[in-house]
């Protein structure tokens, strides 16, 4: 359901964008963008003579969410050359990236999956829990004037249904992140309440459950929160035996002191493609066996490829 939301999502902003003037020019440009479904050889580039595709793997995403630019990233291996190229879709229109190597001259091929801490993320996650919370807060703290006791019985029915993706749900850590800043709002609006009726029966024991829970509630935010600020961060060197340095396929590092010696690529975020995995499991013996057996090593890589990668 949620990646269905986000493709749609996706289409939505896309036409908008062609009927605004920004992006491209027609809509089935913009549909055929990310080169969904063809291989880098033959069908985005001309073969060499004598060249044929062994493997391709979705290696990498790549994105600028300030910028709104997209793309996605493929790997590529022939019998000749080792290619990268990441196509996609910006304001000012289609975005590529592409490097290729002959593999006679590749040294290898190193790809590096850690994690990192977003600003952008920790902005982006303060801005939506405050957004989503403080409606509710207000809400429940006006509820006081009118029924008491039902608004802090509803507000504690809400806030454990709110609270249960946490625990339910696998992933989908902004889904939760949302549910719990609802739940938040909620019991921020309840124990803003005097439980008058309550102290009378019961003594004071009411409210401190109520700001107990309260607790359990902002421990589980702001943990959601740190994982939220957390992204995967791809990192792929490819070395050359002639070259002075390798190329880097990463995110580009912005700020004023910051010292780059070289242009990465032009997006704030490299992220881990489908076939990340499987690329470094089996890229490294795939060159070497090109390096060392040569042709002879065509049928060997290509009787196991999966067709799907080409994606």
């Amino acid at each position: 359901m949620f990646e269905q939301c986000k493709k749609l999502l996706k289409k939505v902003l896309s036409f908008l964008m062609v009927r605004i003037g920004l992006g491209c020019e027609t809509e089935e440009e913009t549909v055929n963008i990310f080169e969904t479904g063809k291989a880098i050889v033959p069908d985005c580039i001309r073969p060499d003579e004598g060249e044929q595709p062994i493997k391709q793997y979705n290696v990498a995403k790549l994105r600028s969410r300030f910028f709104q630019k997209y793309a996605d990233g493929r790997l590529q291996i022939t019998n000749k050359r080792v290619l990268f190229r990441a196509t996609g879709l910006s304001f000012t229109g289609r975005t590529a990236l592409q490097y290729e190597f002959a593999i006679s001259e590749l040294g290898g091929i190193e790809i590096k999956k850690a994690n990192r801490l977003s600003l952008m993320n920790i902005l982006l996650g303060l801005l939506v829990g405050i957004t989503v919370s403080s409606p509710l807060e207000k809400i429940f703290s006006e509820v006081n004037n009118s029924n008491e006791i039902f608004s802090i019985i509803l507000g504690c029915i809400l806030t454990a249904a709110l609270v249960v993706p946490f625990f339910v749900l696998k992933k989908h850590f902004w889904i939760k992140y949302i549910a719990l800043s609802a739940a938040f709002g909620v019991m921020s609006g309840i124990c803003s309440i005097p439980t008058i009726a309550f102290d009378i029966s019961t003594g004071d024991f009411v409210p401190g459950i109520l700001e107990m829970v309260l607790c359990v509630v902002t421990v589980l935010l702001v943990a959601n929160l740190i994982i939220l600020s957390f992204v995967p961060d791809l990192r792929i060197c490819i070395k050359t035996k002639s070259a002075s340095e390798a190329v880097q396929i990463r995110r580009k590092e912005r700020g004023f002191f910051r010292r780059q010696p070289m242009e990465y690529t032009d997006f704030s975020e490299v992220l881990p493609g489908d076939d990340t995995d499987k690329a470094i499991l089996e890229l490294g013996a795939i060159i070497d066996d090109l390096q060392t057996m040569g042709d002879y090593a065509i049928e060997k890589w290509k009787d196991s490829m999966n067709e799907e990668n080409i994606t």
